[in-house]
């Protein structure tokens, strides 16, 4: 069975890397961020670690996660995040307006 690499949670997570390529994040304040458990937040890092999206560095006891920028397929990660966070944006606009029309 082929393993899906891509989710709601995994666009969230690099929609956090979108302001700056060089960011550094721990798994608590990613799972902080965005809102949902480290068990959760661990599973989708080890999915992009698997395919070389994301990079992890053992600092001290704690993991330090940044993006792989030598890796192609960030790129094409990064711009789905961004296809996500637009989509999203418009869904609650959209809901937002009709909300105003109804009244």
């Amino acid at each position: 069975m082929k393993e899906k690499y891509y989710n709601k949670e995994i666009f969230e997570i690099l929609s956090l890397y979108t302001s700056d390529y060089s960011a550094r994040f721990h798994l608590r304040k990613i799972s902080s961020l965005i809102g949902k458990d480290t068990k959760t937040t661990s599973l989708n890092l080890k999915r992009l670690e698997k395919i070389r999206v994301i990079n992890s560095e053992k600092i001290g006891k704690h993991k330090e996660f940044s993006l792989n920028t030598k890796n192609r397929l960030t790129k094409y990660f990064l711009i789905m995040s961004e296809i996500y966070r637009t989509v999203e944006f418009l869904r609650k606009k959209q809901y937002e307006i009709f909300k105003k029309i109804k009244e």
